[in-house]
């Protein structure tokens, strides 16, 4: 039977000393507190210990062991000057209790509802998983002058990381987990965004970092751009974003069969880039790259200065995305952000094409990183869709199509675009779609999720409103799902206006975002509120630009 010494030694297998020479030892307490939470935390979620009716109930009206105002403010003060000063001795004592008192105690035993001894073992996870929580505030963004050692060694090994130098890396799982002795397949910690305002879950018992699945399921990496290697994370209040409904127009060869030699086989289908049309362009890329530019300019006469472009699911070639992305940050020193969607082939020998999210972050025109993330869900289209986009001459209407991509590598990530907001990127299907990622996503509640999809009007009773609802109450993320305006125009009757994206944010009723017939593109212009955030153990804060609202939503026409 497993035993919590035996749960603590697999999820620090070189035990917690700090001296590698010396033989593996638990005795001491995780130095790191990543470390420390993941191992309490994970305890905490096997034995649901976040459910008991004393993290809520008022002190004795459930018997033993209620927690009160008093333990919250406790967490906060230890936490705090452990983040501060080191070491806590109430914490050394905790975790000696838990090693002394339960080392050899069934880990069944954190389940148990009824034994008064597990109770206090129960209490004592809960504990040092929040105070490890508090300890890890700050982490993962910029660092000033009021900023803790937990926070300034995170920032200081994320500069390493992103600046790739060689020797010994002071958090050896980077950029997917901030944990140093608990390795990454046994468990990821990353800094979280938003707390969830309902729900009894693991996930609300943390505010400042969130326990992930290990790496082999799902890969989370927190990337922080905007320049905090060299210190130039910003903390404006604002957020202006570009939304341009690429490809405008796609004539009837947009979607293809792909041809199989085996009969009987599922049918697939792919995309043709050759298909997408340019009005009044000829295809040339530093035509259309002038044409962004002045699309850019004509949206900051709107909004003020543009932070940020994106461009739906299949938008364009990679090679063309860098091009363009690199073109326009070098003309446009405020952009910030580019995203969009691609398609390409993990490699040369690879069978199969990814369906891809590029972004790419700059600072003054100069690159400071670029990554890309794979679909993890195919589209399957079926007769009705296949009406409605008036695609039959092209795919069967009595057979069901498959979207040919490759769902490998599946990797969900997070960058930092201001100073205490966090980005995730999703295509498509993925919004739909419980796993793998809907958890990490939940788990560490980025400021706003961005969906790229290839889609008909994005009208708040289609697909895209429903889940973008549920991320909007749990984990409380702002939502921004955006199509081309090409599978719009293919399935309309008549032309009108065009509802290339729908937001959504927490507490507000959903927003059509609409453009006419002759538009090119869609300024968006979203304000830093204040939001209170209060934890299942009962802390309070108010984050101050913690929740993005949108306030400005202006639709861009071409050059007149």
């Amino acid at each position: 039977m497993s035993t919590i010494q035996d749960l603590i030694h697999r999820m620090l297998p070189d035990g917690t000393g700090l001296d590698p020479d010396l033989p593996a030892s638990w005795d001491a307490c995780p130095f790191w507190p990543p470390d420390l939470f993941a191992v309490a935390g994970r305890m905490v979620e096997l034995g649901s210990v976040h459910t008991r009716p004393w993290m809520y109930a008022a002190p004795g009206s459930q018997g033993h062991a209620a927690l009160t105002s008093r333990d919250a403010r406790r967490f906060e003060i230890v936490g705090r000057r452990r983040r501060l000063k080191g070491r806590s001795i109430y914490i050394d004592l905790l975790w000696s209790r838990l090693i002394r008192a339960f080392g050899e105690t069934p880990v069944a035993a954190l389940a148990d509802t009824a034994n008064a001894t597990h109770a206090e073992l129960q209490k004592i996870v809960v504990k040092l998983m929040c105070i490890a929580d508090e300890a890890c505030a700050g982490m993962g963004f910029g660092v000033d002058d009021t900023s803790g050692d937990v926070a300034i060694a995170a920032y200081g090994a994320m500069a390493m990381h992103m600046r790739q130098r060689q020797g010994k890396v002071p958090l050896p799982y980077l950029p997917h987990s901030f944990c140093i002795q608990v390795p990454d397949h046994a468990a990821c910690v990353l800094p979280k965004t938003r707390l969830p305002s309902v729900g009894c879950t693991l996930r609300a018992l943390s505010r400042n970092v969130a326990l992930l699945p290990p790496a082999g399921i799902v890969r989370a990496p927190w990337l922080p751009s905007a320049g905090m290697a060299d210190g130039l994370l910003q903390d404006d209040d604002r957020l202006n974003l570009l939304v341009v409904p690429y490809p405008y127009r796609a004539n009837g060869h947009i979607l293809q069969p792909v041809t199989t030699t085996t009969p009987g086989t599922a049918r697939y289908f792919c995309v043709d880039f050759e298909s997408y049309t340019i009005p009044g362009s000829t295809g040339n890329v530093k035509e259309a790259a002038e044409a962004l530019s002045r699309l850019i300019r004509r949206a900051e006469d709107e909004i003020g200065t543009i932070h940020g472009v994106l461009f739906p699911e299949y938008a364009m070639p990679p090679t063309i995305a860098r091009w363009l992305s690199r073109h326009v940050a070098s003309n446009h020193p405020g952009l910030e952000l580019f995203v969009t969607g691609s398609l390409a082939r993990a490699n040369s020998s690879a069978s199969l094409v990814s369906n891809l999210a590029m972004t790419a972050h700059y600072d003054q025109g100069r690159l400071l990183r670029r990554w890309s993330q794979n679909k993890h869900h195919r589209w399957k289209l079926d007769g009705d869709q296949i009406r409605r986009y008036h695609l039959g001459h092209a795919l069967d209407v009595n057979d069901e199509w498959w979207e040919s991509i490759d769902v490998d590598q599946r990797t969900c990530n997070f960058s930092v675009v201001r100073n205490g907001l966090s980005l995730a990127v999703l295509i498509c299907e993925d919004l739909a779609r419980m796993d793998p990622v809907m958890p990490v996503i939940h788990a560490v509640g980025p400021s706003l999720v961005v969906a790229l999809l290839m889609d008909g009007p994005q009208l708040e009773a289609r697909w895209p409103g429903r889940y973008a609802t549920a991320l909007a109450e749990d984990p409380g993320s702002s939502v921004l799902t955006i199509t081309s305006t090409a599978l719009i125009r293919r399935s309309a009757s008549a032309p009108g206006p065009q509802v290339v994206g729908l937001w959504k944010e927490p507490g507000g009723r959903a927003r059509e975002l609409h453009i006419g017939p002759e538009d090119l593109g869609l300024a968006l212009s979203l304000a830093r509120l204040p939001r209170q955030e209060i934890t299942l153990d009962g802390r309070r804060r108010t984050v101050p630009g913690g929740c993005l609202s949108l306030v400005s939503a202006r639709p861009v026409a071409a050059d007149q």
